[in-house]
């Protein structure tokens, strides 16, 4: 039987066994082994080797176990992710492990592939959103044009900002994502810049082609130029001449011209018209007087008179020659000369005085009288002598000097310049001679500041001269000596490694530094025997020619002379992992992973925090685990830090992403969009509802109907007026004349009006110019009258000589007597006593006859009728033209006395030029009756009898 704790190794192991009397059993009995008892089972691959004792079998406890008792779990995550995919979460289990595939990813876990969420529902981003896959995640990024957290975008209403980018003469219109730029009425351009319209540049702009068009933002205005008048849009010339003349002097012609007149100054009168002068003749060509003559200018013309000296009509003067009376008064040694007018008197050669008094002239007296400097001047009468002075030979005007030098060098030292001198000549020792120039000796130049020569050359002195040449060592001309730089060929002889100073004269050679020598030969030091060459005991010291290097051994850092400790750390994070933590250490360094990720350090792996009650997160947020942690971000519709989570009032918010157009509606965790009255689309997007398209909007069918955001205005159509539904047709005419011509009719029409030039104009009606009858036919006069433009019309006038209305023109002469009858004679109704008749009523009792004259002179005349004896005659003075329906208009004088009488008359002044009429009446009883008009006095007027 087993001890207690220990057990039969067999089932048939408890038996009992009969010892022999020698307490022996026998021995073919087999004694069972006993096993001990572990009241905790073993496991994992453990064995019971002694009583509630397990020990690890010498070949290792079951897999993902270890321990004494093969009662340690492993935690195989420990080790490379538990051979998971870096991608997956390695969940430790007993004795073995899961691998579960990191959210974003998919797999077995020992294998994970990447999750492309933006391929399903653009992974949950807004529909204006980019999904843009990442490494087990995604991101949203609103699209251009919209705003938001990218899982929800609004439009972005770009016309709220600087006005969308547009121009400022440009209207912004937002659209889904974006914004349209259109150019305000009178721009044009891209809407991105917009450019003013310059109306102008077009059929000027509208206005009148006698206006200025200016250009403004957006429009235009019209002023009419100077020397027109109107709205701008129509100009109509101002005639300057009927006011003060047009500014002209009042002896010029004003003649009006379009847009402004011209002066002209009358005959006899010059300038510019503005300011006329009476024109003096006398200043032109002498006023056509002789050139002898003298010309005074007189009001329109001028007088000539001979000058003295001169005699004819003073058109034409002859001259005088007083020469040929007593030499003209010169004196016997002058010549006398006439001149035009008058006589010169001028002394003859070698005498000087006026002329009319002449004295002998000494010519020597003045500038040697002519005679050479170099000759001596004798004076005779009337002229001189000229005669060389001695050491000069010459014709005495002119004298030439003799050059002594010619000969034997004028008695000069050979060693001498000779100069010749006016009269004589001068000897001067050469350069390096000295004497008195008769006799010259060498000058020794060296014994004086050695010649001239450098202080570096040698002089030698030569016959007048001197030599310089610079000594050895130095180079040049002798007069400079520079020094020679022997370093400059071959260093100098020095050795290649030694530095060659110049001396005056030499040069020196010196070891540079690095190498030792005599300088003409240098070898190199090696400097690393000594003292490691000066560089850090922690670099390397190498010997180069003339010098060393210093690098910093391995796990140092420096320029090699100071080495300091590289810590490893700074760079790429010490090659621990990225998730790691590096500690530098002397040399080295460790790696320990920080919180939230797991391994040796230099590999870590991030721990998923998101897998356990959603990573801390509020419900409403979505938990996305990051690299050593985790992030919590509210659920679309909902805000707060993550951990926690309120729902989102998007209305609150650029209205909600709803159009600016509609009302937004908060919903739990979102919102609804309805587009307001006068807007269509789905709330989101609202578009304005064109009211013009039905019914012109309501509008007059008068106006125009301009689409508003929401509404439309109408406004009336030019021509007409109203607010718009309601419009009036405008009368143009009565403003203005419609802008038509002020020479033209303005007829009124339906919305508009026509200009029609009146009569006597031409032109579009807006500008109607006057027609100048009289270039046509004469304007329908006379051909013996001037006919003269005027206003939309003319006059007509007979010339002199002639008699009628202009347009019918009778030869006439002075009217001393006419005599005729009333037979024929048209009737009128008159008023009895002292007045003319006041109307032509056919069939009266009163007959007249006309005639019609043209006053020469002004001034009084009597005119008298004599009738028949016994019946009524009456006489009438009038104005032209007579009009017998009303007679009184243009009476000036007459006789008309309600008696029987055969004579009347009466005086009156008349103007010279003017055209007067007189009318004879007789009673209706004499139709027949003779009569006979006189005037005095008779030359007073031209007229017609009839």
């Amino acid at each position: 039987m087993c001890s207690p704790k220990w057990a039969a190794a067999s089932t048939n192991a408890e038996t009992e066994i009969t010892c022999l009397p020698n307490g022996r059993w026998p021995a073919n009995i087999v004694v069972p082994s006993c096993r001990p008892i572990c009241t905790i089972p073993c496991v994992n691959g453990a064995k019971c080797t002694a009583p509630d004792t397990c020990t690890a079998p010498d070949s290792g406890c079951n897999p993902g176990w270890n321990g004494a008792g093969c009662t340690n779990d492993v935690d195989e995550c420990l080790t490379d992710n538990g051979g998971c995919s870096a991608d997956a979460t390695c969940t430790n289990t007993a004795g073995s492990r899961t691998c579960e595939c990191n959210a974003g990813f998919t797999g077995t876990g020992l294998t994970c592939a990447d999750v492309d969420e933006c391929l399903t529902d653009n992974g949950g981003c807004s529909a204006d959103a980019t999904c843009t896959n990442t490494a087990g995640s995604r991101t949203c990024e609103c699209n251009a044009g919209f705003t938001g957290t990218g899982l929800t975008c609004t439009d972005v209403d770009e016309c709220l900002t600087d006005n969308g980018g547009c121009s400022a003469d440009a209207t912004c219109t937002n659209t889904a994502g974006s914004r349209t730029c259109e150019c305000n009425a009178g721009f044009t351009g891209t809407g991105l810049t917009c450019t003013d319209v310059d109306e102008c540049l077009t059929d000027n702009g509208g206005c009148s082609a006698d206006a200025t068009c200016t250009n403004t933002a957006g429009s235009r205005t019209c002023e009419c130029n100077a020397g027109f008048t109107g709205t701008g849009l129509t100009c109509a010339d101002v005639d300057e001449c009927l006011t003060d003349n047009g500014g002209c002097s009042a002896d010029a012609t004003c003649t009006n011209t379009a847009g402004s007149r011209t002066c002209e100054c009358n005959a006899g009168f010059t300038g510019t018209g503005l300011t006329c002068t009476d024109v003096d003749e006398c200043l032109t060509d002498n006023g056509g007087c002789s050139a002898d003559a003298t010309c005074t200018n007189t009001a329109g013309s001028r007088t000539c008179e001979c000058n003295a000296g001169s005699t004819g009509t003073g058109l034409t003067c002859a001259d005088v020659d007083e020469c040929l009376t007593d030499n003209g008064g010169c004196s016997a040694d002058a010549t006398c000369t006439n001149t035009a007018g008058s006589r010169t008197c001028e002394c003859n050669a070698g005498f000087t005085g006026t002329g009319l008094t002449c004295a002998d002239v000494d010519e020597c007296l003045t500038d040697n009288g002519g005679c050479s400097a170099d000759a001596t001047c004798t004076n005779t009468a009337g002229s001189r002598t000229c005669e060389c002075n001695a050491g000069f030979t010459g014709t005495g005007l002119t004298c030439t000097d003799v050059d002594e030098c010619l000969t034997d060098n004028g008695g000069c030292s050979a060693d001498a310049t000779c100069t010749n001198t006016a009269g004589s000549r001068t000897c001067e020792c050469n350069a390096g001679f000295t004497g008195t120039g008769l006799t010259c000796t060498d000058v020794d130049e060296c014994l004086t500041d050695n010649g001239g020569c450098s202080a570096d050359a040698t002089c030698t002195n030569t016959a007048g001269s001197r030599t310089c040449e610079c000594n050895a060592g130095f180079t040049g001309t002798g007069l400079t000596c520079t020094d020679v730089d022997e370093c400059l060929t071959d260093n100098g002889g020095c050795s290649a490694d030694a530095t060659c100073t110049n001396t005056a004269g030499s040069r020196t050679c010196e070891c540079n530094a690095g190498f030792t020598g005599t300088g003409l030969t240098c070898a190199d030091v090696n400097e690393c025997l000594t003292n490691n060459g000066g560089c850090s005991s922690s670099a390397t010291c190498s010997n180069t020619v003339g010098s060393r290097t210093c690098a910093c051994n391995a796990g140092f850092t420096g320029d090699g002379v100071t080495c300091t400790d590289v810590n490893e750390c700074l760079t790429n994070n010490g090659g621990c992992s990225s998730s790691a933590t590096c500690s530098n250490t002397v040399g080295s360094r460790t790696c320990a992973c920080n919180a939230g990720f797991t391994g040796d350090g230099v590999t870590c792996t991030d721990v998923n925090e998101c897998l356990t009650n959603n990573g801390g997160c509020s419900s409403s947020a979505t938990c996305s685990n990051t690299v050593g942690s985790r992030t919590c971000a509210c659920n679309a519709g909902f805000t707060g830090d993550g951990v926690t989570c309120t729902d989102v009032n998007e209305c609150l918010t650029n209205n909600g992403g709803c159009s600016s157009s509609a009302t937004c509606s908060n919903t739990v965790g979102s919102r609804t969009c309805a587009c307001n009255a006068g807007f269509t689309g789905n709330g989101v997007t609202c578009t304005d509802v064109n009211e013009c398209l039905t019914n012109n909007g309501g509008c007059s069918s008068s106006a125009t109907c301009s689409n508003t955001v929401g509404s439309r205005t109408c406004a009336c159509n030019a021509g007409f007026t109203g607010n718009g539904v309601t419009c009036t047709d405008v009368n143009e005419c009565l403003t203005n004349n419609g802008g038509c011509s002020s020479s033209a009719t303005c007829t009124n029409t339906v919305g508009s009006r026509t200009c029609a030039c009146n009569a006597g104009f031409t032109g579009n009606g807006v500008t109607c110019t006057d027609v100048n009858e009289c270039l046509t036919n004469n304007g329908g006069c006379s051909s013996s009258a001037t006919c003269t433009n005027t206003v939309g019309s003319r006059t007509c006038a007979c010339n002199a000589g002639f008699i009628g209305d202009g347009v019918t023109c009778t030869a006439s002469a002075g009217l001393s007597s006419c005599s005729g009858t009333t037979a024929g004679g048209s009737l009128w109704q008159r008023t009895y006593g002292g007045l003319p008749p006041t109307s032509y009523v056919p069939n009266a009792e009163y007959v007249y006859k006309t005639l019609t004259f043209r006053a020469l002179v002004g001034g009084a005349v009597q005119f008298t009728v004599t009738g028949t004896t016994g019946w009524d005659t009456y006489l009438h003075l009038h104005n032209y033209p007579f009009n017998a329906a009303t007679p009184l208009a243009n009476v000036i004088a007459a006789n008309d006395d309600y008696n029987t009488v055969s004579v009347s008359s009466f005086n009156v002044n008349i103007v010279a030029g003017n055209t007067y009429v007189l009318v004879v009446s007789a009673f209706n009883a004499y139709t027949s009756g003779p009569y006979t008009i006189t005037s005095s006095p008779s030359t007073s007027i031209v007229g017609i009898c009839v």
